[in-house]
């Protein structure tokens, strides 16, 4: 299902974002890798405690001082967004997760 996002850091795909799906927020990032001189090809997908609305989120100061708790990872390539990559993403993902 789709479900809308709210991005805090882009190349070629959202690196950092959120989303809701059934009263809870789920983060995912991708974020540079200094020693790579990469991005990696994965997401760490976490669980955000204390926001359960993506309404809640303005933006990444929102959510950056919140619990979060990794649930896994995902290939980015097993992600797929809507064709601007920038307004929803399909969950269908979180079947897939890697612990």
């Amino acid at each position: 299902m789709l479900r809308a996002i709210k991005y805090f850091g882009y190349w070629d795909v959202p690196r950092t974002f959120v989303f809701e799906r059934d009263e809870r927020l789920y983060l995912l990032m991708s974020e540079f890798d200094d020693a790579l001189d990469e991005y990696p090809d994965e997401y760490q997908v976490f669980l955000v405690s204390g926001a359960r609305r993506l309404s809640s989120v303005s933006d990444w100061t929102t959510v950056e001082p919140l619990l979060k708790t990794i649930v896994g990872k995902v290939p980015i390539a097993e992600v797929h967004f809507d064709s601007s990559k920038r307004e929803y993403v399909d969950d269908g993902f979180l079947s897939k997760l890697v612990k």
